[in-house]
């Protein structure tokens, strides 16, 4: 969940905008003015917002000024909050501008923080970011865990990933399984009694490695992920290094290259090919798998790989494992 700071704020109840300290939801068709929160919304976790308030007051008591959008300047921009379902342990990003920071009190921060959280609070992070853009990537900037751990962990169909704060993953893990377990059950079927000798599953904009890793326990074959996001790589690969109990020097390669091009990548469809593409340029596309080249017919499976290849995307190589039985 993203909350924003402002140096405007959105009063309802006069239905105008004054200057303050905001904290909360940006008001509905605006980019620059917020409403502040000052209790559960039921959008996110009750605790978490129930605590905004006070938060709000302890970074307003720092001095230091919140962001002022039409302006450019300010040095609070964003909190964002991410929480496990699994665990219910919560990860926050305090993205800020560098105008002040020598004056913000980072361990009386992380001490207010582990007052109001305790246990619960599994890292902090704080971003660093300059762009006048509004948005809480900054494309360049530091961003440093300065308590805890820079990930949650959350489970699906018994297998942990860990999820760091830029890695996608799904919001509704309890859906998500259900959706999950139909995906697998075509995909297997599909498989069945289909020798593996010389083939390979794709499985494009892989995020964390959800579906490859379920994929690779339930049928044995080789998978290759791709996705753009780096950091949803290196998490996928360290979740996978716990799939089946193997040792973390299972062998992985992760290459990266340029991204536009893999936007429109085109593989060969054969009657084994299946898709796990988000929407592309409005366009609904099926959640289904890729399942690519065959070594009685080589010649687009070269060509495949020469498009993959030469797209800047992070690569997730999952080996070929023994098929889980039940």
């Amino acid at each position: 969940m993203e909350y924003s700071f402002s140096a405007i704020i959105h009063d309802p109840v006069a239905n105008e905008k004054v200057d303050g300290f905001g904290l909360g939801f940006k008001r509905r068709g605006t980019w620059w003015a917020v409403e502040n929160l000052n209790g559960d919304s039921g959008l996110f976790d009750a605790e978490v917002e129930n605590a905004i308030k006070s938060l709000r007051l302890w970074f307003e008591q720092t001095g230091l000024p919140a962001w002022h959008p039409p302006r450019r300047e300010g040095f609070y921009r964003f909190l964002v909050v991410r929480k496990s379902m699994a665990s219910q342990r919560l990860l926050f990003n305090l993205v800020t501008s560098s105008e002040g920071l020598a004056s913000f009190p980072t361990a009386a921060f992380v001490d207010a923080m582990t007052e109001r959280f305790g246990d619960r609070l599994q890292g902090i992070l704080h971003t660093i970011n300059d762009d006048k853009g509004e948005r809480v990537e900054a494309r360049a900037g530091d961003s440093t865990c300065i308590f805890g751990e820079p990930f949650v962990t959350e489970r699906l169909h018994g297998l942990d990933f860990d999820v760091e704060m830029a890695s996608f993953f799904q919001t509704n893990p309890a859906s998500a399984e259900r959706l999950y377990e139909e995906a697998l059950k075509e995909a297997i079927e599909s498989l069945d009694g289909d020798s593996d000798d010389g083939k390979l599953i794709m499985d494009l904009f892989c995020g964390t490695g959800t579906i490859a890793q379920l994929l690779a326990r339930a049928s044995g074959r080789r998978i290759i992920g791709v996705d753009i996001v780096e950091q949803a790589i290196i998490d996928a690969k360290k979740s996978e290094s716990t799939l089946l109990n193997r040792p973390s020097s299972t062998r992985k390669k992760v290459l990266q290259k340029m991204a536009s091009q893999m936007l429109s990548f085109s593989p060969p469809m054969s009657e084994n090919s299946f898709w796990n593409t988000p929407n592309t340029k409005g366009k609904f596309r099926p959640s289904y798998w890729i399942l690519l080249g065959q070594a009685s017919h080589p010649k687009p499976c070269a060509k495949s790989f020469d498009l993959v290849l030469s797209a800047s995307f992070m690569f997730l190589v999952i080996p070929q494992r023994r098929r889980a039985t039940s």
